[in-house]
Order: C-alpha cells, then structure tokens, then sequence
C-alpha cells in the first residue's frame, strides 16, 4: 500500500510540472543555447533580421537608378554659321562657327558706325572711315581726320595739294589748279595740265588740249 501511495504522489509531480508554462529565464536560456550552436530561432529568422530598418526577408538590395538623360550626347552641338554672311545681323561675324560681336569693315555695322580695330562704334567728332568722312582739306588717318591731301581733290577751291598739304592756289606766280580744267580752260589748247602737285604745267592728256595742229605725243604737245 505504501509503495502503492509513493508512485501516485510521483504521477501526481510530473503531472503537475508538465501542464506548467515554461519561464522566461528558461527561454532565454534555450535561445542562447541555440545562437551557441549555430542553430535558427524557432520562426526561421535570425535576430539581425528584425532589427528596426533592416531590409525585409527574401527581399534584395534596392539598386541606384542611373543619373542623367540617357538622350544626352557628348558630341559639341553643331555650328551655326560657317561665313559672315549667315550672322544675319549688323555688328556681328562668324568665328569658331558662332555668330560673336564684332566687325571686320565698316560695312558690317550699322548706319553710323565704325569698325575701329574690330568692333563697331559710334564715332566721335572727327572720327572716319575713309576720305570722303572728313572735310575738304582733310584726310581719314587711323580712323581720325587729320590736315592733309592726296591730290588737290581734296583740297577747298582756291587750294591746291603740295606735299601732302593744301596751300593757296597762287604762290611764285604759278597758277594753282585742282584739275585740267583750270589751265585749259574751255579746252581752248593752252597745252597745259593740273600736275600732282596741284600746278598748272605744260602738257596734256588729250589732242584737244593741245594748241593748233599738235596733238598729244607721251603726255607733250607735238
């Protein structure tokens, strides 16, 4: 009978300890024991898979989309002009395939400017072009109007070029002349001519310059 009781009392233990819910520390334990072994938790996912901001299981890593217009090319857009002549547009010429500022003659500028060393400007009081921007009695020098002549053309009437300068049409009782028709008025065959040097010389150009029965032979009267 006592042997009887001692193996319900040994039933009755195991029984109870069986139902009980298992502690914490005993998980904790067996969770540890596990890690040492290298074996997964229960649910199959490892503790580096839940930490806060970690990618999901099973999914892969984002990959970075490319940067830029996949349309874009390397290659220098093409020119937009090949000559002067396709800037349509006063006070602008073609280099290095652009249309840039700047001017290689005056007429490449607009009405009333000057290419003054290669760009277009509006000219200052006495500032030119050529000749026929100055007055009489001047020349155009370095974009500048200056004293001076080429031939008695450019001098005021009653003046005529002597060395490159105007002077008064009668000096050492010379007659001055600006052109033929000063010495040879009405082409009366004075057999005179207006020299380079703004003088009336003997001469002529023409047989009608020359008087009587002459005509003109290398620039003489014969």
């Amino acid at each position: 009978m006592r042997r009887l009781s001692a193996i319900f009392v040994v039933l009755v233990i195991g029984c109870s300890g069986s139902t009980a819910s298992p502690r914490r520390d005993d998980l904790l334990l067996e969770d540890d024991r596990r890690g040492s072994r290298g074996e997964a938790s229960p649910e199959g996912e490892s503790d580096d898979e839940l930490v806060l901001g970690s990618p999901t299981k099973g999914t892969a890593p984002s990959r970075e989309e490319p940067r830029g217009d996949p349309g874009e090319s390397s290659e220098p857009p093409p020119p937009v002009c090949t000559q002067d002549a396709e800037c349509n547009q006063k006070g602008r010429i073609c280099e290095a395939g652009a249309c840039v500022k700047g001017c290689r003659a005056t007429a490449q500028c607009a009405s009333g400017d000057l290419c003054v060393m290669g760009q277009c400007e509006r000219p200052a009081i006495g500032a030119c072009a050529d000749d026929f921007d100055c007055v009489l009695g001047e020349i155009c020098t370095a974009n500048k109007c200056v004293p001076g002549c080429h031939g008695s053309y450019d001098c005021p009437t009653g003046q005529t070029c002597a060395a490159g300068q105007c002077k008064p049409a009668s000096t050492g009782g010379q007659v001055q002349c600006a052109s033929d028709g000063v010495c040879n008025p009405g082409n009366d065959g004075s057999g005179k001519i207006c020299s380079a040097e703004g003088i009336c010389v003997p001469g002529c150009r023409r047989d009608n310059q020359c008087p009587g029965i002459k005509i003109c032979v290398s620039g003489m009267c014969r």
